[in-house]
């Protein structure tokens, strides 16, 4: 499995756009943003679930490494107005 090299995190007031039409919790396969492929769900904590997933952005530009992983933060962390501090004041993993 790929790792990813970067970490992207997503907050949004309601869910990320799915390309899958399908309800607001996003599942592996499905596309967020019309660019991020959720390839694997790699963490699940109390403020969301976190995927390795392909950026297509990158993919297109014949990145070498076009993984990223993605926080897609609950319902009830999105509705918290201090989500964005904590979230921000948490320690970043080194890349491995």
């Amino acid at each position: 499995m790929p790792s990813p090299s970067r970490v992207a995190q997503t907050q949004a007031s309601s869910a990320p756009p799915l390309s899958s039409g399908h309800a607001s919790r996003p599942l592996v396969g499905d596309i967020l943003n019309g660019r991020f492929v959720l390839e694997d769900e790699i963490g699940r904590g109390g403020m969301g679930v976190v995927y390795l997933a392909k950026d297509l952005r990158k993919e297109e530009a014949r990145d070498r490494d076009p993984y990223v992983a993605i926080k897609v933060l609950n319902e009830a962390v999105q509705q918290n107005p201090d989500a964005f501090i904590a979230l921000q004041r948490r320690p970043r993993r080194p890349n491995a």
